[in-house]
């Protein structure tokens, strides 16, 4: 992950994190992901769910039954608005019309039965990257913090493909590769807007 300043912290909107499966590996994924100062919201099962560094107004999250739903960001959700919507949530695909309805730029994280759904908002601004880490496939919101739990560096080429935004088909759904390797599933993280 990039390094801060000795005296620079997080600012408002400057939240990140990573999402973790309800899986008994994860657990050790997770703590590699760990930093000086950084939080953490657990499954109910107590396994991670979110590591990483956020403010206290810039999350809102809920829960009920087997579902936790977390609002990552500038969004005027309530905790009561999110319950009711975990508490009516049967199958992830459920939350395509409550994403859409909330306003703001943010991140939407939903945890329901082991499962896990992470997705920004529709401006492209609220990205998000997967890889997969020791058989355990892991979310996050900056490329830099996969990156640097892989013990990758990003490929010059491939960044400068992802200053054209929005990137042209098929370049926009590359995968960066680890440097004088192919690309494989597992070597780096992809982004999704």
């Amino acid at each position: 992950m990039t390094e801060l300043h000795e005296s620079a912290g997080t600012g408002p909107g400057d939240a990140h994190f990573a999402v973790f499966p309800d899986l008994a590996d994860a657990a050790a994924v997770a703590r590699s992901f760990a930093r000086p100062g950084g939080r953490a919201l657990a499954h109910a099962s107590g396994r991670p769910w979110l590591v990483g560094h956020w403010h206290d107004d810039e999350i809102v999250t809920a829960s009920a039954g087997n579902a936790a739903l977390a609002v990552i960001g500038c969004c005027p959700v309530e905790a009561v608005q999110l319950r009711r919507t975990a508490a009516r949530l049967r199958n992830l695909t459920e939350l395509d019309a409550p994403a859409r309805s909330l306003p703001g730029s943010f991140h939407l994280v939903a945890a329901l039965d082991g499962q896990v759904r992470v997705q920004g908002t529709a401006s492209g601004l609220r990205l998000v990257f997967h890889a997969e880490i020791d058989g355990v496939r892991v979310a996050a919101t900056r490329a830099d913090t996969l990156a640097a739990v892989l013990g990758i560096d990003p490929a010059p080429r491939e960044l400068a493909v992802r200053l054209l935004w929005p990137a042209p088909y098929p370049l926009s759904t590359s995968q960066m590769p680890r440097p004088g390797g192919p690309s494989t599933d597992h070597d780096g993280p992809r982004s999704h807007g």
